[in-house]
């Protein structure tokens, strides 16, 4: 959550790659962050340009490279199909930035295990964003809800255990 003392710090300069699920999470970030400032690249700059419009983000990058090349980026979200996420992965940690990859972290488990290794002695944070709307358990949950089994509802706590890149 927002608070006065973000206020020191510079903004964070959040480079999002992707505008289907990409739109979502800028507007999460923002959301919590208002200072942030968003960036975003997708694979179709026209579609990329009005989104940026729509939302009043902070700017555009016609492709996935400038985005994560650029200095002034601080972290890097990567919100997009599977075939490409180890090329940008890469290109991420070799420009030393933040990293949140939106699932599925990889197109394949030797990708993940790739992946894993590159950042054992990375200084950087590097987050799966692992969504489990659809787990079994949820979904009871929710239905429950629904069904109104479990009375007025005060308060929700989750946890989960895993196992993620670092």
């Amino acid at each position: 959550r927002y608070n006065k003392a973000m206020q020191k710090h510079k903004p964070l300069h959040i480079g999002i790659i992707g505008t289907g699920f990409g739109k979502i999470v800028a507007r999460i970030c923002k959301a919590i962050d208002p200072t942030a400032k968003i960036f975003l690249s997708g694979n179709d700059y026209e579609k990329t340009k009005r989104i940026v419009a729509e939302f009043s983000f902070d700017g555009d990058y016609k492709n996935w490279e400038a985005l994560i090349s650029d200095p002034k980026i601080d972290l890097v979200v990567i919100a997009t199909p599977g075939y490409l996420l180890r090329q940008m992965f890469d290109l991420a940690v070799a420009h030393k930035k933040h990293i949140l990859v939106e699932k599925p972290v990889a197109a394949t488990a030797a990708d993940i295990g790739y992946m894993k290794q590159l950042t054992k002695q990375y200084k950087k944070i590097v987050v799966v964003n692992h969504c489990a709307r659809y787990h079994p358990i949820v979904r009871y949950l929710r239905q429950s809800i629904q069904e109104g089994k479990l009375g007025t509802i005060l308060t929700i706590r989750t946890t989960t255990f895993g196992v993620g890149l670092g």
